[in-house]
């Protein structure tokens, strides 16, 4: 049997709906059986089978039974995988509707709650969190009209939205409506959310998020204005058509476009990188960027505030020399979010100070904060220009505190190291020149450490508290005068004394209440205590692995 598509059926709207309404079905729909959405691959007979079919490939490849091929006769190709396909009977797909018919069952002469009209907006973001949409311009005691027309915010999750349905009926009926979130619908053309934004006057924020739809070539693609934010997360969708969009979007300021499996940031051949331009805020969140060389493409936006990284394998970071650019890369990047990447090595943060307005950076879980251990104090140290680490702001006073502990490290570093060590010690060490110029004083006792002048020089008090859960280990805590000649190593002992705990698994954790939460100490077990800046009342948690 020639498994050609033949013209599009008539299919009738779900029971509940009304009788005469009839949509048109045809190949590239998309559609949905009841939870599950699909898009329609064939419409016709199956060899064996009595009646039409509609054969579809799911968007969850686990849910269907085969290829597209049955009996040893293809009708359709899938490209999620060999069971990402099945046959259903017209009956049982539910084609998309409009966004007018939508809007009207969702909103129209309802008694509005208040509870809906005081929950912000919100787009979903990696590892199913979401991230807050702010509103602008518009109050709360507006958003409780109860008339349309006052609209500003409508959420139509898994509302079965295909098309625009009467244009000039969506203007009328929403003409004050800023957001707009349509994520997990049945919009299977670009050109149809293009038509909505022109039919939407006030749309700022259109979240099309969990819809497959087809993206056409750049030169196709229509001039959409108004539109600031667009929501593009787990669309399959690549970088390059990204591009092409964007290019026809001249008031676009911010992407979203996490889960999208983007390996390359390369063009499609018809944009390149200049149609980003105008972005600000670029989140590629949860896809399969490998190397920073890729990310470095962006470094020529002049535009670029915010860049989402998070959750991609991207293991260093760096910055162009002097001689390999005419214009400072990423000039105007001020928050870097890198969280769950695989950041190694300390070079990548020393790199992030040479972002000429790099002020927030966000690097947890990476192997970098978690195998090495390097700690907030010393990511604070090596970044001169950072506010805000880990979703915490950098106090002036706390940044004080890190320098002037991060340069007691690098003097114990040298306390241990032979002569010739100390060029390759301190150039692992980029600013430390210049703490020592700002912290003058402190270089100079951190490099000499002359004779105490009195025994209350030498020591400092500690509050040394055991939380360590082994057999026999004593919970609790004692305060403690401590030389500061103590290694590391002399401390462990102590420790051992104290709470019944194994030295050789001791672990130490600096807790101050200038820091967001405990930070490892230096585990080598030959430093002295005077090269880690401890201050008398700060408390040291004992944990043993």
């Amino acid at each position: 049997m020639n498994a050609t598509n033949p013209p599009p059926q008539t299919l009738m709207k779900p029971a509940e709906m009304d009788s005469a309404c009839e949509i048109r079905v045809q190949v590239g729909d998309r559609g949905r059986v009841g939870t599950d959405r699909c898009s329609v691959r064939y419409i016709g007979e199956i060899s064996g089978q009595k009646g039409e079919w509609v054969g579809v490939e799911w968007d969850d490849p686990r849910r269907g039974k085969h290829d597209g091929q049955t009996n040893g006769q293809r009708y359709f190709e899938t490209q999620g995988g060999p069971t990402a396909g099945s046959f259903v009977r017209l009956d049982a797909l539910e084609a998309g509707g409009t966004l007018v018919d939508a809007l009207l069952e969702r909103y129209k002469n309802r008694d509005m709650d208040q509870e809906e009209f005081d929950a912000d907006m919100y787009v979903q973001a990696t590892r199913n969190k979401t991230r807050k949409v702010e509103l602008v311009g518009k109050t709360k005691a507006e958003l409780r009209q109860s008339k349309t027309h006052l609209l500003i915010c409508a959420d139509l999750t898994e509302a079965s939205v295909a098309t625009v349905g009467d244009a000039e009926e969506l203007e009328t009926l929403v003409p004050n409506l800023e957001e707009l979130d349509l994520s997990c619908n049945l919009v299977s053309s670009w050109l149809d959310a293009a038509k909505m934004v022109e039919w939407l006057p006030s749309i700022k924020l259109l979240n099309l998020s969990r819809n497959l739809f087809v993206i056409p070539k750049f030169q196709d693609c229509p001039t959409v204005t108004r539109l600031k934010s667009l929501v593009l997360n787990n669309c399959s969708i690549n970088f390059g058509q990204i591009l092409d969009l964007a290019a026809c979007m001249p008031d676009l300021r911010r992407v979203q476009l996490c889960g999208n499996s983007i390996e390359s940031l390369a063009s499609n051949g018809d944009s390149d990188l200049n149609a980003l331009n105008h972005i600000e805020d670029l989140d590629l969140e949860n896809n399969k960027i490998s190397s920073w060389e890729e990310i470095a493409k962006l470094g020529q936006l002049p535009n670029l505030v915010r860049l989402s990284l998070g959750r991609n394998a991207v293991s260093s970071v760096a910055y162009p020399s002097e001689n390999d650019t005419d214009k400072p890369a990423f000039p105007a990047l001020e928050i870097l979010l890198m969280a769950g990447c695989d950041l190694k090595d300390r070079a990548s943060i020393d790199a992030m100070d040479r972002f000429p307005k790099l002020k927030e950076v966000r690097v947890t879980k990476n192997p970098l904060t978690v195998e090495k251990k390097c700690s907030r104090y010393e990511i604070v140290a090596r970044v001169a220009k950072l506010t805000f680490l880990n979703g915490a702001t950098v106090s002036s006073s706390e940044r004080v505190d890190c320098e002037r502990r991060y340069l007691s490290q690098v003097a114990g570093a040298l306390s241990l190291g032979k002569e010739n060590d100390r060029d390759d010690i301190l150039s692992s060490h980029p600013r430390y020149d210049d703490l020592v110029e700002v912290h003058g004083e402190i270089c100079a006792i951190s490099e000499t450490f002359g004779a105490p002048q009195t025994l209350g020089d030498f020591m400092v008090e500690l509050k040394l508290t055991c939380v360590a859960p082994s057999a026999g280990s004593k919970m609790g805590s004692h305060t403690k005068k401590i030389p500061l000649t103590l290694t590391i190593a002399t401390l462990k002992m102590l420790a051992e004394k104290l709470f019944s705990v194994d030295a050789g698994k001791v672990k130490f954790f600096l807790k101050d209440k200038t820091m967001p939460m405990p930070e490892a100490l230096e585990d080598d077990d030959r430093l002295q205590l005077r090269y880690l800046d401890l201050k008398d009342g700060q408390e040291l948690v004992i944990t043993a692995d």
